[in-house]
């Protein structure tokens, strides 16, 4: 994901092609906003990356939780 700064006043996005106000920020896909700049639509501000932890091999293993049945309570009248 990138965000970037919209400097030109024809820039639409969306399903619905909505206008993207001059100075307004988006989080956009990277490879949309490459494209953008390319295009010099919009200024790129910050190109966020996404880490994602995982434990580690010494980290103590957690017993998986046993599923809990659904029960559903029926009310005679």
């Amino acid at each position: 994901m990138a965000l970037v700064k919209v400097v030109s006043n024809n820039l639409f996005s969306g399903a619905n092609l909505q206008k993207l106000a001059v100075g307004a920020q988006v989080e956009v896909d990277s490879s949309t906003a490459e494209k953008w700049v390319a295009a010099g639509l919009v200024e790129m501000i910050e190109d966020r990356t996404f880490e994602v932890a995982t434990p580690g091999d010494d980290a103590p293993e957690q017993p998986e939780q046993p599923e809990q049945p659904v029960t559903t309570s029926k009310k005679g009248k």
